[in-house]
């Protein structure tokens, strides 16, 4: 099983797990088939929220800083590559 910090995970199957976390927070203690990701845009994102007609507590974007945006793209795709 994955080694993680958080409990946002959803087991499917035995074969099958999705797991609702920033990648840095998940270890695979096997070998992964698939990995999708929707990473934040880096785009500064102050755009009105309630304009997804959902709850403000329900929304999870998190933006990561411009500066930082190309560390974190290279850090997702080396992860996902070792995954």
């Amino acid at each position: 099983m994955e080694k993680r910090q958080s409990h946002r995970i959803l087991r499917i199957n035995d074969d099958h797990i999705i797991i609702f976390d920033d990648f840095r927070n998940v270890k695979p203690e096997s070998p992964v088939d698939l990995v999708f990701a929707d990473p934040p845009f880096g785009i500064d994102f102050r755009g009105n929220l309630k304009s997804y007609h959902r709850k403000p507590d329900a929304l999870l974007y998190v933006e990561v800083p411009r500066e930082e945006y190309p560390k974190f793209i290279r850090d997702l795709l080396e992860w996902s590559y070792r995954a």
